[in-house]
């Protein structure tokens, strides 16, 4: 199973919950339904921005580089890092 579409959905959650904490703060207990609504939302738009960044970097170093084979393994050599 490819774990692109799992690590993706991982990855708009966290933004979606990293909206609602920046908004919360440490003390959540004043219920504020659209506001949170709003924020998590918020932080779920700016994921969804940023998330492809890394695969596009990625899959242009691959297109562009002289040895694919060569670049793939330095990519998953930075990986396991």
């Amino acid at each position: 199973m490819n774990p692109a579409l799992p690590l993706a959905v991982l990855g708009l959650v966290d933004a979606a919950l990293s909206g609602y904490r920046a908004y919360a703060g440490r003390d959540a207990r004043i219920r504020r339904r659209r506001a949170v609504v709003r924020a998590a939302l918020r932080g779920l738009a700016v994921g969804s921005v940023l998330l492809p960044a890394p695969a596009l970097t990625a899959g242009a170093v691959l297109l562009l580089a002289e040895d694919p084979d060569r670049a793939y393994e330095v990519l998953a050599d930075a990986r396991a890092r």
